[in-house]
């Protein structure tokens, strides 16, 4: 994915680019209408919505939302900055393929997606670094994209295997989006979304992967908590993160296995954050 992606912005001598997935579509009119609204314009990128189709039942579903109904439809025609909608919008999928990009902004910024990530990572890696350096970008509310899910063997299902070897590849990914707040010195009200999404990453991996994974990387989860730097992540949320660091891998399981714990999940007094 990364290396024919790369190779395709490398090779591009168009005005504008465009990401998308293989087994995914367009709608017949969609580069006409995302192509207005940058030419007619000083966007760096806009974003777009989408729809789901399931391969399964051949059906469009509402699985996963792409509409982003959040951004204020004040900037429908106007523009905006990751700053004035950080609240929200790393909360929607972070895929590259529902954006349109020029060009001369990827390559002006050195953009390229992450080789040495996976699929999942690199795109988020890549998304994040846009959001970061556009300083205006559009949205487009038609849905536009077909996303087709349920097709093969996807991400999360690779993970859930016992002989999967890539799960790792997360904590990659957590210190290049650490390195990035750092590089760039974003201040604390744009770099603590970013730094809650990339431990929400961590942790929803952990939910994911087969048990027979999990103290690997519960281990390296430890690790990375015990090493947050608590100017960027704040003294808050270092310390509500780090109070599931305190137990090794066994005695967490012990615990949540507990009439104790139960009874207390029961009652909603705590983060299911680790747990699975």
């Amino acid at each position: 994915f990364a290396g024919a992606v790369n190779a395709g912005l490398k090779a591009s001598s168009g005005d504008f680019i465009s990401i998308i997935d293989s087994d995914d579509w367009l709608e017949d009119n969609t580069i006409q209408i995302l192509h207005d609204k940058l030419n007619n314009s000083d966007l760096d990128m806009t974003i777009y919505c989408a729809r789901t189709f399931d391969e399964k039942i051949q059906k469009f579903t509402d699985d996963i939302v792409f509409t982003f109904p959040e951004i204020p439809e004040t900037y429908n025609n106007s523009y905006f900055q990751f700053k004035d909608v950080k609240d929200y919008i790393l909360h929607y999928p972070t895929q590259a393929w529902n954006k349109f990009y020029r060009r001369s902004f990827l390559i002006d910024n050195n953009n390229f997606i992450d080789e040495e990530l996976g699929s999942a990572g690199a795109d988020a890696l890549f998304t994040f670094y846009n959001y970061v350096n556009a300083q205006k970008i559009g949205i487009v509310r038609d849905k536009l994209y077909n996303y087709r899910v349920n097709v093969g063997l996807g991400v999360v299902a690779t993970l859930r295997t016992k002989t999967c070897e890539n799960f790792m590849f997360n904590f990659k990914l957590f210190d290049k989006i650490n390195k990035l707040i750092i590089d760039k010195k974003l201040p604390p009200e744009i770099a603590l979304p970013f730094a809650k999404v990339n431990l929400q990453q961590l942790i929803y991996f952990f939910r994911m992967i087969h048990p027979h994974n999990k103290p690997q990387y519960y281990k390296k989860l430890r690790e990375c908590l015990c090493s947050l730097p608590t100017d960027i992540y704040t003294e808050d949320l270092y310390k509500s993160l780090k109070t599931f660091e305190i137990m090794d891998y066994d005695d967490l399981i012990k615990i949540q296995h507990s009439r104790t714990y139960r009874i207390y999940q029961l009652k909603n007094f705590i983060s299911p954050a680790i747990f699975y």
